[in-house]
């Protein structure tokens, strides 16, 4: 199978579970907030984040092993396959057990850290151990599936995934809904699926690569021969410390400065954006697999051309994103909650630039973990401090904007204008002033399309989305003219866009005329 049937068949199955899941997600939202409060969601929340931390262990090893995949992957070779993935259980193991001597101390501190609520200690308790078994398991049971991963083959974890996940929420749902459930009996389901899912993928794996059999006990001998990998572990350190720092700390911060309830309130936005992020990295996520293997070619030419390729496609779904849910959230929110759960329209405003932002940084990411470019080590730290300092010092005096406003300046600083930065000069081996040439056309095609649509979307003709069926139709109506608008912009005003035109019209077109046999 090509790379690009490949990414076709990954971005096809994230694509069909994602509205399936998608539904249940909100739908679960909603029964949770009503079954058990803003308090325990919120707790659920925090809890996830606190653990998020405790992954700061894991040191970037999985990128560092992906991208170490890609050659013996593209030349067959299975003995260094084995080798790779020896090392990677190895290590996996020996931060397993840090994870969870560092979890236990910091269960010690519980009642200090959720002094704010009026929470049972055994309910603090439950939620922190139950999720931290379930984030044990992966250390020790899934370190095989980096290969999948390395070789586009995602769709396999996320068929998986989505199925347990669709069963599991569906389970709770009815759990609370009709037969008055509680808290733990919640926990209780959360702990059995993740248990389930974590083994069910490693038989499958184990079914599909009969010969990877990693051997763990080879684990230190494996570490000397091979020390680059664990050079780009060192390196991807501080990038893996600054991504939990920038999207782990908020919700921390939220309830530090505010309350649980806030916290709920913001992720009920997150969650909205996070379902958007969660479609885009799980239909084009495989593809940074393909870019290492397009990479390991050496062929310059096809590199620059699938940048800008890949560079359009971002954009172009970062402003269909921006600009639908400008107009549909707080609407979707009035109808899915209530009205009480809307937030101010400038905390909307601060999380649209920030998920505008990570949206179009992907180009980016995407080829520097491909060429293996870890070294910038100020980067992540410096974006790390930027967002604390900014967050803590403005969210003392304006809450949950302060907040989310120091997520927005680090990211534009780093993610949007260092990485892309270094990629063509220590990548590419090209000036930047190339790139800013052309970047720059991509948001300006936006205000553009946003300007000759702006008549439209406020002429009183659409329907009000006053009812989910309205909400609908009016997503359609503003969503859909404004994708063609801007894609035929780009097509003919940026690079990139007609490239990608030209590369995925043939096999749809083919796809479609064997479906029509």
């Amino acid at each position: 199978m090509s790379r690009l049937n490949k990414s076709i068949k990954n971005a096809r199955v994230a694509f069909i579970f994602y509205f399936i899941a998608l539904v249940l997600a909100f739908v679960s939202r909603k029964v949770f907030i009503d079954s058990l409060g803003t308090e325990l969601v919120g707790l659920s929340a925090t809890m996830r984040n606190i653990l998020g931390f405790l992954n700061l262990a894991e040191l970037g090893i999985y990128t560092a092993v992906a991208t170490s995949l890609y050659k013996p992957i593209f030349d067959k070779d299975q003995n260094k396959i084995n080798e790779i993935i020896s090392l990677f259980g190895f290590l996996y193991r020996i931060i397993g057990f840090v994870i969870l001597g560092i979890g236990i101390i910091v269960s010690l501190f519980l009642p200090n850290i959720f002094a704010k609520t009026e929470l049972d200690f055994l309910i603090l308790y439950g939620a922190f151990y139950t999720f931290l078994a379930i984030t044990l398991v992966s250390y020790f049971n899934n370190y095989k599936q980096v290969l999948l991963a390395a070789n586009q083959q995602t769709y396999v974890t996320t068929r998986l995934s989505n199925w347990v996940n669709i069963i599991k929420v569906a389970i709770q749902i009815v759990y609370l809904k009709y037969l008055n459930g509680n808290y733990f009996g919640w926990l209780g389901i959360e702990l059995v699926f993740g248990f389930a899912l974590r083994f069910w993928i490693n038989y499958t794996i184990s079914k599909k690569y009969p010969w990877l059999k990693p051997n763990l006990s080879q684990g230190r001998a494996l570490m000397a021969r091979n020390r680059e990998v664990l050079l780009k572990v060192k390196q991807l350190f501080a990038h893996k410390l600054a991504g939990f720092v920038s999207q782990q700390s908020s919700n921390i911060i939220i309830y530090a400065l505010t309350s649980l309830t806030v916290v709920t309130y913001y992720t009920n936005y997150l969650l909205i954006f996070q379902k958007i992020s969660v479609l885009i990295s799980s239909t084009l996520g495989s593809n940074l697999a393909g870019i290492g293997h397009v990479i390991a070619e050496n062929n310059k030419e096809t590199i620059k051309k699938v940048f800008w390729e890949f560079n359009a496609l971002f954009f172009w779904i970062a402003g269909i994103f921006v600009f639908s849910f400008y107009y549909l959230t707080e609407p979707f929110i009035s109808l899915w909650l209530g009205e009480e759960f809307i937030l101010g329209h400038l905390v909307l405003i601060i999380m649209l630039i920030n998920a505008y932002i990570f949206i179009i940084r992907n180009t980016a990411v995407y080829f520097l973990n491909a060429y293996a470019l870890f070294k910038d080590v100020w980067a992540p730290w410096a974006e790390a401090a930027m967002n604390l300092i900014i967050s803590i010092a403005v969210g003392y005096y304006y809450g949950l904007i302060g907040v989310i406003l120091g997520i927005a300046i680090s990211t534009f600083l780093i993610e949007s204008l260092w990485k892309p930065f270094f990629l063509f000069r220590d990548g590419f081996k090209e000036k930047f002033g190339v790139y800013l040439k052309q970047i720059i056309k991509y948001p300006a095609l936006l205000i553009l399309s946003w300007l000759i649509l702006y008549p439209l979307v406020h002429s009183g003709w659409l329907p009000n989305p006053l009812s989910y069926l309205n909400w609908f139709l009016f997503a359609l109506c503003i969503s859909v003219p404004f994708s063609i608008l801007y894609g035929f912009l780009l097509f003919f005003g940026a690079p990139g866009m007609k490239d990608l035109y030209n590369r995925m019209i043939p096999i749809i077109a083919g796809r479609l005329h064997k479906s029509n046999k």
